[in-house]
């Protein structure tokens, strides 16, 4: 019980307090503590690791406590344990055939626990090949969860049963699969915010303890997102619904990124590691661990052979997807890399720099090309012109600059927020370019005109992240205010 207090009084909160009251603490402390807030201060930033540690490690002792009460006259006798969620002992009971399996992928359903009722399916399936019902049910979970393929594999089977079915049986009697409904998206506020012809559509419930990074796939369909607590959340967008969760990083992840071909995740933590995972099955391909600071920033060269990533020390590192083998790493000074980004050919990697320079690699050979010094802050983030001779970078002084690759040199200030830049996205057209600030202010700026940057005021604290997806007309926006914005250009053409 000592220990307990210790973790209660890390947190700031009463011995016994409830589990939504140490859930905020924890929110408030490690936002106040996080070492990107610190500055350059290398005394703050470790001070700041140490309380975090801290205060991460009492979050992950009390979450799950629960302060002795008094027994509930439910029914329940000394030495049998209630059952959990207040189910009863028949429903508790393990399956043993593929109706109560089913019927307990109906459960799983209504709890929006979508992996668990493609599991106690597909056990439906294995004990009754020819339950087309089942088929038809797990089809819709495949869908829900953006896994296409799958459900059109699993739908066109049950197709096939239920023809079968009705040629043995005139009127065969069939039962439809329990559909459970999305979770409800948050209504945009009242007005609806705007700037032109964007407009917010929803908002997504992200994290309780702050989205400090997210990623959209590819194709669209899938959006990983991450807290302070360490874990990341896939969603599936045709539904808004978030259907799984990686665990597995100890501390905040503070990046996260998609492999060109939408299969695997990379994310990069505050506990120094980073992890590859396989998003079909939600597996842990690699760990990439042997560094001595957290990580900051990642990218994945095309092929999904090379990983890289800049670290709070100054380093930038080269992986081996394959293996899992670091290659190398380059470090010219202690200015911790904040932002790494590749260019659209794949050939150069771009780097920014906590000491304002901007350096390039050759990705292949990690020869250093060329160093750009003009920038007047921190350079926390970078994105390039799909266009492939500019690219924008967003710094410490709140200035939205884009620069000619060819020229090497900056074009204009874009753009001026009122706080430090860390997200910036081109849409993949190259006709707007997205910003975010810490103070939560989003603008959009239409490339190659001299029109004012329009403004989207939502976020109630810093921008973490931004994607454009493929259509050009829907924006994500992140923020440690814990959720996740939706923008829609409404504009026809």
């Amino acid at each position: 019980m000592n220990n307990l207090n210790q973790y209660y009084e890390t947190l700031g909160i009463k011995p016994g307090a409830s589990a939504e009251e140490v859930k905020q603490a924890y929110r408030a402390l490690a936002r106040r503590w996080h070492p990107d807030r610190a500055g350059q201060d290398p005394h703050q930033k470790q001070l700041a690791e140490a309380k975090l540690k801290a205060i991460n490690e009492a979050y992950a002792q009390l979450k799950d406590h629960q302060p002795s009460k008094p027994a509930a006259s439910n029914g329940a006798t000394s030495g049998t344990p209630a059952t959990p969620h207040g189910k009863s002992d028949a429903v508790a009971k393990k399956p043993t055939n593929a109706k109560q399996f089913y019927d307990q992928a109906v459960e799983a359903m209504q709890a929006s626990q979508l992996k668990e009722a493609i599991d106690a399916l597909s056990a439906a399936i294995r004990l009754s090949p020819n339950y087309a019902e089942a088929y038809k049910f797990r089809g819709h979970v495949y869908s829900l969860m953006g896994l296409e393929l799958s459900a059109e594999a699993d739908l066109t089977k049950a197709k096939q049963l239920e023809l079968l079915q009705k040629v043995a049986s005139p009127k065969p009697h069939t039962r439809s699969p329990a559909r459970s409904p999305a979770i409800p998206l948050s209504p945009p506020p009242d007005p609806l915010p705007h700037a032109g012809s964007w407009q917010l559509l929803h908002t997504l419930p992200g994290s309780a303890t702050g989205v400090m990074a997210m990623a959209l796939s590819p194709d669209g369909k899938l959006l990983a997102q991450s807290g302070l607590d360490g874990s990341i959340h896939l969603w599936s967008l045709k539904r808004g619904q978030s259907f799984y969760r990686l665990q597995g990083h100890t501390q905040a992840v503070n990046v996260l990124a998609f492999s060109a071909d939408g299969q695997w995740l990379v994310s990069g933590s505050h506990d120094r590691t980073l992890r590859l995972w396989h998003l079909q099955t939600g597996d842990l391909i690699r760990l990439f661990a042997g560094q001595t600071s957290a990580v900051t920033s990642v990218a994945i060269s095309r092929d999904r052979v090379l990983l890289l990533s800049g670290h709070t020390d100054g380093s930038l590192c080269w992986w081996d997807l394959r293996t899992g083998d670091r290659v190398a790493c380059i470090t010219e000074s202690m200015a911790a890399r904040l932002a790494v980004t590749l260019t659209h050919d794949g050939r150069t990697a771009i780097t920014g720099a906590a000491d304002q320079l901007i350096r390039f690699y050759h990705l292949q050979t990690m020869e250093p090309l060329f160093t750009l010094t003009s920038h007047p802050s921190a350079v926390n983030s970078l994105v390039t012109h799909p266009n492939q001779r500019h690219f924008a970078t967003g710094g410490s002084d709140g200035g939205v600059r884009q620069w000619n690759l060819v020229a090497k040199e900056p074009q204009a200030i874009l753009v001026q927020h009122p706080a430090s830049v860390h997200s910036l996205a081109y849409s993949p057209d190259g006709h707007w370019l997205a910003s975010g600030s810490d103070a939560g202010s989003l603008y959009l700026q239409r490339t190659g005109t001299t029109a004012p940057a329009l403004t989207l005021a939502h976020h109630r604290d810093g921008i973490t992240a931004l994607a454009f997806d493929s259509s050009n007309r829907t924006l994500f926006s992140s923020s440690l205010d814990g959720s996740i914005s939706v923008w829609h250009n409404t504009a026809k053409g």
